[in-house]
C-alpha cells in the first residue's frame, strides 16, 4: 500500500525528493534492492545535500556487496553530517570487509 502510494505521489511531482527516499525504503523492505537503489539515486539527484538519502544508497549498495561504492556513499553523509547515526559503523565494517582494515582503525579514531 506504501508503495502505491509513493507512486501516486511522484506522478503529481516527479521532483518530489523525500517521496523518492521514501519508496526507495518501501522497495529496499519489500527485497527490490536495485528498483530502491534507482530511487536513493533521484533522491540524491534532487537534494543533493541530503546526508539520509546518500546513507539509505550506501546501505542498499553495501547490501548488494558494492563495497566501493558503498564506502564512497557513507563517506558523503559523513562529510555532510559527521555524527550521522549508524553511517561511521558501517562504513568501517565496510572498510572492513572490502580488505581496509587499517584504514578501519584509522577512521574509527576521527
Amino acid at each position: 500500500m506504501a508503495i502505491a502510494y509513493y507512486e501516486r505521489a511522484l506522478k503529481l511531482n516527479p521532483g518530489y525528493a523525500e517521496a523518492h527516499g521514501s519508496l526507495g525504503n518501501a522497495l529496499f523492505q519489500k527485497g527490490e534492492i536495485d528498483a530502491a537503489i534507482m530511487h536513493y539515486q533521484k533522491a540524491i539527484e534532487l537534494e543533493p545535500g541530503s546526508a539520509t538519502a546518500h546513507y539509505n544508497l550506501a546501505v542498499a549498495l553495501h547490501r548488494q556487496g558494492h563495497l566501493d561504492e558503498a564506502i564512497v556513499y557513507y563517506r558523503k553523509v559523513l562529510a555532510i553530517q559527521p555524527d550521522y547515526p549508524d553511517a561511521r559503523y558501517f562504513l568501517n565494517q565496510a572498510l572492513f570487509q572490502n580488505g581496509q582494515a587499517d584504514e578501519t582503525k584509522k577512521d574509527s579514531k576521527k
